[in-house]
């Protein structure tokens, strides 16, 4: 069953993770709009990542239910899954290597261990969990895979052992605990980064997009689903008015300082930004 409300946010994160692409790829740094847009496209992904835990959390809750029970339902909802996504994915991968390989030569400087290790790493969703194949690759912009794939598997368990929300409530105080690490500069203890490192920030990226991390958002897509109001009496222009100015605060928030610098607090606003979307 199709969701108009859910297909306008895939429209507006698609829109948004584009119209920060496009600045980057081109070099508009420099571009009057480009610390707009940097600030905007800040809230494309995490968007995707709600919408995933609020549709992955109905499918497997509807699987279940049609099946009429746990383990039924749960096996239902895996192999609809697999067949829905891996044969497309696939294919995808396979045209977009052979235009790399061919046609492009975009690995003509790669060796041929780095590509197998590309190959190995895509074909299993595992490119952004290898540190070595982070922000590379035959094709970027899977790795949001690798994080959603994860929550694939791990949703269906949380459906299983999580009775209460206040547990729920937890895991995003946890991941809000995993970004403070962060902050504090646990990370640099663990992997022994370099402050003065040209990619320092860069890798604390890295490290703050693993699940742990954006698992806050794949919660929120959760809560929304298990109890959002499905009507409303306000006014569609009402609804524009205050995504405007949602919009606006955070855009001005965005350029803070102490957004700019800390992991807890940016995602924080991020997190309640997309949620009120």
């Amino acid at each position: 069953m199709r969701l108009e409300g859910i297909d306008n946010l895939r429209g507006l994160a698609v829109s948004l993770v584009i119209l920060y692409h496009f600045f980057e790829l081109l070099g508009l740094h420099h571009h009057n709009f480009y610390t707009y847009i940097s600030s905007i496209g800040q809230l494309g992904v995490p968007l995707f990542f709600i919408i995933s835990g609020y549709l992955i959390y109905r499918s497997v809750d509807y699987s279940i239910s049609a099946k009429g029970s746990m383990k039924a339902g749960i096996k239902n909802y895996f192999s609809h899954r697999l067949f829905r996504i891996l044969p497309a994915y696939y294919i995808n991968f396979i045209a977009v290597f052979i235009l790399a390989f061919y046609f492009m030569g975009t690995m003509e400087t790669w060796s041929s261990t780095f590509i197998q290790k590309q190959i190995y790493s895509h074909l299993t969703f595992t490119s952004y969990f290898l540190y070595q194949t982070s922000g590379l690759g035959i094709n970027g912009a899977y790795w949001t895979l690798s994080i959603e794939m994860l929550w694939y598997i791990v949703a269906p368990l949380f459906f299983i052992f999580i009775k209460k929300d206040r547990y729920y409530v937890l895991l995003i105080l946890l991941g809000f605990l995993y970004f403070w690490s962060i902050d504090l500069g646990l990370m640099d203890y663990l992997f022994n980064l370099q402050k003065d490192a040209p990619n320092y920030m860069a890798k604390l990226f890295f490290y703050s997009f693993q699940l742990p991390g954006q698992i806050i958002y794949f919660i929120a897509g959760i809560f929304i689903y298990k109890y959002h109001v499905k009507e409303t009496f306000i006014s569609k222009y009402m609804l524009y008015t205050l995504f405007i100015i949602l919009v606006s605060i955070f855009l001005y928030v965005s350029m803070q300082n102490y957004f700019l610098k800390s992991f807890t607090v940016r995602n924080a606003f991020v997190l309640f930004t997309v949620s009120s979307l």
